[in-house]
């Protein structure tokens, strides 16, 4: 599990904020955030706030910690998150998170979800894990491989 570092990203980050879960580390986002929710959000949840909105910095710096966030190149912002904040980007770490909702996913038994998998899946893989907000069923399948193939391709795979 990735350390308690959390984010939230603002609307023009949303990609940056999926793979910040993808690698395990909580990143809220909501495409209708209202500036003034988002730092309201951020304060009471001890949030990072990540954007590259200047004026949302200016107001939101006062009350938070908040990112301004360089590039619009993914694999650069994730590399800048990364050595801003000290994180660790490890496989085992990754898709600990559920993408959807962001609660921390749960190992599940195979037969209690046998259900939600496609036949082609269950015959080659055992290991599930379920959201206990959102209820959706996860594996570490194709999807899996290919992102941690690009944090691998990127350089940002610590171990």
């Amino acid at each position: 599990m990735a350390d308690e570092t959390r984010f939230v990203a603002d609307v023009m980050l949303g990609r940056l904020g999926q793979y910040l879960k993808f690698a395990g580390y909580s990143c809220s986002y909501r495409r209708e955030f209202p500036d003034d929710e988002l730092i309201e959000h951020a304060r009471k949840e001890d949030r990072i706030l990540l954007t590259r909105d200047r004026r949302l910095i200016e107001r939101a710096q006062k009350e938070i910690d908040v990112l301004m966030v360089k590039t619009t190149v993914l694999p650069e912002q994730l590399k800048q998150v990364k050595d801003e904040y000290g994180l660790e980007f490890k496989k085992e770490n990754f898709f600990e998170r559920c993408p959807d909702c962001d609660c921390q996913l749960e190992k599940v038994e195979k037969e209690k979800v046998i259900d939600e998998i496609p036949t082609q899946t269950s015959n080659w893989l055992d290991e599930y894990q379920q959201c206990p907000c959102c209820g959706k069923v996860y594996w570490k399948g194709t999807h899996y491989r290919t992102i941690c193939e690009r944090f691998e391709k990127w350089g940002l795979l610590d171990g």
